[in-house]
């Protein structure tokens, strides 16, 4: 009798095992059919960094439409090259030391801006030789105006007036007749179009 007891006990424990190995079974099945794509060993996207757009700028060709650029679009130059018969501002007892001064006008993006550049000055002389060039860089240039001015150690005073010129592409030479003397000068805008075929601002 004993013994019929103990082997009963013992099936019973192989039992129970069995159930509890079949319960386990039974969840990690369950657990596999419900995870998610990623875990069924879906492949996932490599992150690529996004990248910074770059403006990128063309200049026509002879080829293409050249009306792609305003028609005053270009590198503006002013040579300044001498003055003759200016006034004396100073008085008879000392003569002027003479500089011009350039401004350059242009609209951008609808915007207007105002550029300046100016010479030296040649002390005590009516009729000064500057011969130097004012490079105002890239824009859509409208005009320029030279003026001027005698340098003095307290303030400057204006030797003559303001004379304002449209610009156009290409070489232009010039003077400036004042009331109070003459301006001799020359500009060159040179446009996008020049740039394509080789031609470079000296």
């Amino acid at each position: 009798k004993n013994i019929r007891t103990g082997k009963t006990g013992s099936s019973n424990k192989v039992d129970m095992i069995a159930k509890i190995i079949i319960i386990a079974v039974l969840i990690v099945v369950i657990s596999v059919s419900t995870a998610s794509p990623a875990n069924k060993g879906e492949e996932i996207p490599e992150y690529v960094e996004p990248t910074v757009p770059v403006e990128i700028i063309i200049i026509p060709t002879e080829t293409e439409n050249q009306q792609s650029y305003p028609s005053k679009f270009g590198y503006l130059t002013v040579a300044v090259k001498y003055a003759s018969g200016l006034s004396d501002t100073d008085g008879f007892w000392n003569l002027p030391d003479p500089y011009a001064v350039v401004y350059a006008q242009s609209s951008d993006c609808g915007i207007d801006n105002t550029y300046r550049h100016q010479t030296h000055y040649i002390p005590g002389t009516l009729n000064p030789n500057w011969d130097i060039m004012l490079k105002f860089g890239w824009g859509n240039w409208v005009s320029f105006n030279i003026q001027i001015w005698d340098s003095d150690v307290f303030w400057d005073d204006a030797m003559t007036g303001v004379h304002t010129i449209s610009v156009s592409p290409g070489v232009n030479c010039s003077q400036v007749y004042y009331n109070s003397g003459t301006v001799t000068y020359d500009y060159y805008l040179q446009t996008a179009l020049e740039v394509c075929n080789g031609v470079v601002c000296e």
